[in-house]
C-alpha cells in the first residue's frame, strides 16, 4: 500500500548501468545524431523508432558546454530547450563527470519545471562546482531525468574521447550507436485486428513461452497458458452497446491505437446487463463473474466517454489502475451508450485452464501513441495477507506458461555489434494490500533478455514481485510509470558468430501458498507502454 517515487527507482537502475559501462556508450547518443539515424530505419515491424520523444523530435534537448583551466573544470553552462507545446516536469539534471580521475554522477538540479517553449539557463563557477567535485577534469556527459521516465542526453560541446575496452585478442574500437528500434508501441495499421492481441502481437513477434517460470534457459514453442478458465460468450463486430447504471468492479479505459477519437475499454463484473442495439441481455447470466472488452467504442454523450458513479470520465488516465476497485471508490455503477467496432464478452466457467485473450488487451495511453499491452489477472477487489485478494477462490487466476515475445525481425549478430540496450518503460499495480508480506515466496513477473538462434536463454534480467509492488500503490489504486534500461555485452566476435534475438514475457506466477490460503492469492496489472531495442557498434 506504499506509493513509491519513480525517481528512486530510475535513479538506481541508472546508477547501476553507468557503472557497467553504459554511460561511456551513451555519450553518442545526442539529440541531432539520433534524429540521422532514425531516418534509415526499416518501417516494416518497428514502428516509430525513438529513445524518447521528445529528445528526438528536438523538442527536448539543450547544449552544456564547459572550459578548462589549470586542469580543472572553470566553468560550466547548461541550456535546456523546451519547444513542445506542454510543460515539462524534470526529475533532475545528471552530470557524469570525471573528478579526481574517478568517475561520478552528480544531481545538479532536481525538481524543475520546464515552461512551454523556453530556455533554461544554469552557469556553474568553478566555486560552485568544487561543493560538487574539488578536482574536476572534465564533464563527459549530461541527462534530463524527465518525470515521465526519459532520460534525455545533452549535446555536450568538449566531450571526452569514449572508447570501448578492447577485446582479447582484436583491436580497438570505438563506441558508438548504430540503431535504435522501438517494438512496443506497436505500429498498427487500419486493416489490423486489434481486437485479436495475440494474433497481431504474432504479427510482429514469436509468440511463445519460456521453459522455466523461475529460471528460463530457453524459449519453449508451446502455447502460453492461464490458470483460470473464461469462455467466449459473445462477439459481435459494429454494433450500439450500452451499460445502463449497472454495477461493476473494474474498468481499464485507454484510447484506441487505431484512432484516438475512440477508445477501448475492459470492464470486469458479476451478472452485468448489456443492451446490443435494442436488446437488453445478461450474457453470462445473473451471478457469473464477466469481463467485456470493448474495441473502439464511440461515446454518444456529449458528456464524456462514460460516467463511474455519477461521475463523467472525459478522456483515460495515464494511471491505468484509476477506475479500478470501484466498489470501494464508491463509483461502482457505470453508465455508457455508443457504437463499437468490437465487443467481446467472456464469463467465468467451470475449467482448470485458458489462454491470454480474455486477460490482455491493446491500448494506447496518450492520443498520439501506438498499441502498448495491457495484461490483467485483476477480477474483482484487493485483499490483504490475512483475506483473499479477489474476494473469492473462484476468481484466482495465474500463469500456467509466461507469454514469451520474441522479436526475430531484428537480428542481432556480435560480427556487426558489441551490445545491446534494452529499454522498458511499464506501470504495474497489484491488489496484494500488504504488498511483500502477502506472499511466501519472490517470483518473477517480467523477463527482459536475448536469445540466440537456436532458442537458448543467452541473458535475461527479471522484474520481480517485491521489486514492483514497492512503487504502486494498491489503494487508492496508482500505477505509477516506471522505466528500467537493462544493457547487455555481446560475446567479442574472434570467438565465433553469434546471432540474437530480443524478448520479452510477462506472467502471474502467484497461485496461492498451500501452507496459507491467503497468502500469494494477489492478482495483478501490467502495462508495457514502451519497448525499445539500441545497439551498440
Amino acid at each position: 500500500m506504499r506509493r513509491g517515487l519513480s525517481s528512486t527507482v530510475v535513479m538506481l537502475v541508472f546508477l547501476a548501468i553507468l557503472t557497467s559501462l553504459v554511460v561511456p556508450l551513451l555519450l553518442q547518443l545526442q539529440s541531432s545524431y539520433v534524429t540521422r539515424l532514425l531516418e534509415g530505419l526499416p518501417e516494416a515491424g518497428v514502428g516509430a523508432a525513438r529513445l524518447s520523444a521528445h529528445a528526438v523530435t528536438g523538442e527536448l534537448g539543450g547544449v552544456a558546454n564547459y572550459s578548462v583551466s589549470d586542469g580543472v573544470v572553470e566553468n560550466l553552462t547548461i541550456v535546456v530547450r523546451n519547444w513542445s507545446g506542454r510543460e515539462v516536469p524534470v526529475e533532475a539534471v545528471l552530470a557524469y563527470v570525471t573528478c579526481g580521475g574517478t568517475s561520478r554522477l552528480l544531481a545538479l538540479e532536481r525538481s524543475i519545471s520546464l515552461s512551454p517553449r523556453s530556455e533554461l539557463w544554469r552557469f556553474y563557477t568553478r566555486e560552485v562546482l568544487s561543493g560538487f567535485c574539488p578536482d574536476m577534469i572534465s564533464v563527459d556527459a549530461v541527462y534530463l531525468l524527465t518525470s515521465e521516465g526519459a532520460v534525455v542526453p545533452l549535446n555536450v560541446v568538449k566531450p571526452a574521447v569514449v572508447a570501448l575496452p578492447p577485446p582479447t585478442g582484436g583491436e580497438r574500437r570505438e563506441a558508438g550507436l548504430a540503431r535504435a528500434v522501438e517494438l512496443i508501441p506497436l505500429p498498427v495499421k487500419p486493416s489490423d485486428t486489434v481486437w485479436s492481441p495475440l494474433s497481431l502481437l504474432g504479427k510482429y513477434f514469436t509468440v511463445a513461452t519460456l521453459d522455466s517460470a523461475s529460471n528460463p534457459t530457453r524459449v519453449d514453442s508451446s502455447t502460453p497458458l492461464m490458470r483460470g478458465s473464461w469462455t467466449l460468450s459473445r462477439e459481435l463486430s459494429g454494433v450500439t452497446i450500452a451499460v445502463e447504471n449497472q454495477r461493476v468492479y473494474n474498468v481499464w479505459l485507454g484510447y484506441d491505437p487505431l484512432n484516438s477519437s475512440r477508445y477501448n475499454i475492459m470492464i470486469s463484473a458479476r451478472g452485468i446487463s448489456l443492451r446490443f442495439g435494442g436488446t437488453s441481455e445478461a450474457p453470462c447470466g445473473t451471478s457469473q463473474y464477466v469481463r467485456v472488452l470493448v474495441y473502439g467504442f464511440t461515446s454518444e454523450d456529449s458528456r464524456g466517454i462514460l460516467s463511474l458513479g455519477g461521475r463523467w470520465v472525459k478522456s483515460p488516465s495515464n494511471n491505468v489502475a484509476n477506475y479500478t476497485f470501484l466498489d470501494s471508490q464508491r463509483r461502482d455503477t457505470l453508465y455508457l451508450r455508443g457504437r463499437a467496432e468490437r465487443v467481446l464478452v467472456y464469463c467465468r466457467a467451470p475449467g482448470s485452464t485458458t489462454g491470454y485473450e480474455p486477460y490482455v488487451m491493446l491500448l494506447a495511453t496518450s492520443p498520439r501513441s501506438g498499441a502498448g499491452v495491457l495484461f490483467t489477472t485483476i477480477d474483482r477487489t484487493y485483499g490483504f495477507y490475512n483475506s483473499r485478494n479477489d474476494y473469492t477462490a473462484e476468481l484466482l487466476d495465474s500463469s500456467l506458461r509466461p507469454l514469451a515475445l520474441v522479436y526475430r525481425a531484428l537480428p542481432i549478430s556480435n560480427k556487426n555489434y558489441t551490445a545491446v540496450s534494452i529499454t522498458l518503460n511499464y506501470r504495474f499495480h497489484d491488489n496484494e494490500g500488504s504488498d511483500a508480506l502477502g506472499t511466501s515466496v519472490d517470483l518473477p513477473v517480467i523477463f527482459v533478455g536475448l536469445v540466440d538462434e537456436f532458442g537458448n536463454v543467452y541473458s535475461y534480467r527479471s522484474y520481480n514481485f517485491r521489486e514492483l509492488t514497492r512503487y504502486e500503490d494498491t489503494y487508492p489504486p496508482v500505477a505509477q510509470a516506471q522505466s528500467s534500461v537493462v544493457f547487455i555485452p555481446l560475446p567479442p566476435s574472434d570467438t565465433g558468430e553469434r546471432t540474437f534475438y530480443v524478448f520479452i514475457a510477462f506472467q502471474d506466477p502467484y497461485f496461492y501458498s498451500v501452507n496459507n490460503v491467503y497468502l500469494d492469492d494477489l492478482d495483478f496489472t501490467l502495462l508495457i507502454e514502451s519497448f525499445t531495442v539500441i545497439l551498440f557498434t
